[in-house]
């Protein structure tokens, strides 16, 4: 725990590290393809899980051929997860006892995530927990998905530190992969909706919990 809790900013994702939401994209991914008439393929949701909304849509509709444009399909997709994030949503267990734990200690916290604000901030409100945050960065703001680490970088550099004072929490393989690449320090947690990739997480992480009871 010494490098945890040695440093200065905490960077988190929210859908499967925060938030108790993978289950719910997985609902809207199979209900978008289902409005097409398709099935989801073996393998889709670690193909865009990573991607920003954007570029997870264009994916989509450019491998899949769904929908008149990507535009539609991210439509869909808003539609489909919308209410979910406003009113169902929950947190993570141990959630909220950690990042309060973190700000009563003076640590600065961020977000990084592949959602875009609209998803996120009112669930983050409503939940109690949006004003633990100083910052929140998209992968929209920095036109690379989660495999590139400027997300993180960028998010660092809003807390006004560098990577090395930073940890990154994480529940994704290429999103923690590429906070490792970035010289952040990172801490994989176990999500059912990731549980394939878990001996990997095990491998690329600094530290790797099955709940975040384990960083309080």
């Amino acid at each position: 725990m010494k490098g945890f809790e040695s440093k200065k900013g905490y960077i988190f994702d929210l859908d499967g590290t925060l938030l108790e939401s993978m289950g719910l994209w997985e609902d809207v991914y199979r209900g978008t393809f289902a409005f097409y008439g398709k099935t989801v393929p073996d393998g889709y949701v670690g193909e865009v899980n990573h991607l920003g909304c954007a570029d997870g849509a264009e994916h989509t509709h450019a491998k899949y051929g769904l929908g008149r444009s990507a535009s539609e399909i991210k439509g869909l997709w808003k539609k489909l997860s919308s209410e979910a994030y406003d009113f169902r949503v929950e947190l993570k267990p141990y959630a909220f006892r950690l990042l309060e734990k973190l700000c009563k200690e003076g640590k600065l916290l961020g977000v990084a995530t592949a959602l875009d604000r609209g998803s996120f901030e009112m669930c983050l409100k409503r939940l109690g927990v949006y004003g633990f945050f100083r910052s929140f960065t998209s992968v929209g703001e920095t036109g690379k998905d989660k495999s590139s680490p400027d997300v993180y970088l960028k998010a660092a550099r809003k807390l006004g530190l560098k990577p090395e004072e930073c940890v990154v929490v994480e529940d994704g393989e290429k999103g923690a992969g590429a906070a490792k690449d970035g010289g952040f320090y990172v801490v994989g947690v176990y999500d059912a909706a990731s549980a394939d990739s878990r001996e990997a997480m095990m491998r690329i992480c600094d530290m790797y919990v099955e709940d975040l009871s384990v960083l309080l």
